[in-house]
């Protein structure tokens, strides 16, 4: 197919030595393969014919043969040697550029295709370390079309009978891509954090995560305040932009209504829209772990855990972190306060001019409580809704978990 314009479905050869035509080697089992003498008997049982042809699956399509038709006028003038005398200096080509992008971009780059002519076939793979699909998806916006493998592999197919050596210099998208790419200090692995770190990975940016806690994945016990999410269509929107909201889905619950308790132990209802329409509670911790998850598996995020943000510069984007009472700066092309209520990158923005910030206390304090499941995991109250009990100066709020049990504050 490299040489003759052929492609998925189209015409293939198969060489098979006479000693396999009877064997019972696997093949498909296809009308063009089934004996002649007994193909319209329409039997139920395949019934191979006893040489290559027991192979054949079907009748060529078409379409694929007219082009194949058409390159076979020309492959005819042109010598087969010349053709691969062809195919050979376009890779070679392929792999000048490569490193030199290498080297003169400092990425870590690896041709997997061997150098020797020799050993060499019609195409070049390249793998690059910190790369992953969403890079792949930006250069063949630019024009390059390549196939991806992972890990972080793309393989490019040169067909010698109509590549030329132009199309070869659009590998420069390479370039501009990293000449674009920026890498980012993110402060803070919350959901915030890991989130924005997904897209800014999606971009194809380097990503660089500092954690004040441990891994949350390691240490199951809560820290801060874990009250479930109500999560509405603008939190699903954001998951699905980075390809995770089937997962969050699997464990989240609609709720779809609000149940009023008032305190004679009556009921009321509110609909929180129309007919299948729903907020969802989700878990907190859980929905932060699997971001956390899924940001550590892109090959250009890095996440680093117990490192607490002391210091930062915003002129020089730098910021000093303390781990294992040993101290570090890290100074990036931009750096991303995503540090909670107490956020030490929200602090330096306040010393600077111009920059306002408020910050109100209320009188009311805050309690977890939890409503545990009933008999073999069972709801104790209706289970897709939103529990409120109103007492005027506090309230109750409870949210259904998976396990029949509701997080209550």
């Amino acid at each position: 197919y490299k040489y003759l314009n052929s492609g998925p479905g189209g015409t293939a050869g198969m060489f098979i030595h006479e000693n396999h035509h009877k064997s019972d080697l696997p093949k498909l089992a296809g009308w063009w393969g089934h004996n002649k003498a007994t193909r319209f008997k329409m039997g139920d049982e395949f019934d191979p014919i006893k040489t290559a042809e027991s192979w054949q699956v079907s009748n060529a399509p078409v379409l694929s043969m007219s082009a194949l038709r058409a390159s076979l006028d020309i492959f005819d003038a042109v010598p087969l040697e010349s053709l691969r005398n062809k195919s050979l200096a376009l890779s070679q080509c392929i792999m000048q550029m490569i490193d030199h992008l290498s080297e003169e971009t400092g990425e870590k780059i690896k041709i997997i295709t061997p150098r020797e002519d020799a050993k060499r076939g019609g195409q070049v793979s390249v793998q690059f370390e910190n790369r992953n699909n969403s890079f792949f998806q930006q250069i063949s916006k630019n024009g390059v079309i390549a196939d991806w493998r992972e890990p972080g592999t793309i393989r490019m197919a040169i067909a010698p009978l109509y590549n030329s050596y132009e199309d070869i210099s659009k590998l420069e998208s390479f370039k501009r891509f990293f000449r674009n790419m920026k890498r980012y200090t993110v402060v803070g692995a919350g959901l915030v954090g890991s989130l924005l770190s997904l897209y800014l990975s999606k971009k194809g940016h380097q990503v660089d995560v500092y954690e004040r806690r441990k891994d949350p994945r390691k240490n199951k016990k809560s820290e801060g305040r874990s009250i479930n999410l109500a999560l509405s269509e603008r939190g699903w929107a954001s998951l699905k932009e980075v390809g995770i909201e089937k997962e969050v889905l699997f464990d989240a619950i609609p709720m779809y209504r609000r149940v009023m308790h008032d305190i004679e132990g009556k009921l009321s209802y509110q609909d929180y829209g129309k007919n299948g329409q729903a907020i969802y509670s989700v878990s907190r911790g859980g929905l932060n772990r699997l971001l956390i998850e899924k940001a550590e598996s892109k090959p250009n995020i890095k996440i680093s855990f117990d490192h607490k943000c002391i210091a930062a510069n915003l002129n020089d984007a730098s910021v000093t972190f303390e781990h294992q009472r040993k101290t570090n700066e890290i100074k990036n092309d931009a750096v991303f306060g995503t540090d909670g209520a107490f956020s030490k990158i929200r602090l330096e923005f306040q010393k600077r001019s111009g920059f306002s910030y408020s910050q109100d206390y209320i009188e009311h304090g805050y309690k977890e409580l939890n409503i545990n499941p009933g008999p073999e995991g069972s709801f104790r109250l209706e289970k897709e809704a939103l529990h409120i009990w109103p007492r005027g100066g506090y309230m109750l709020i409870a949210l259904p978990n998976p396990d029949g049990s509701f997080t209550c504050t």
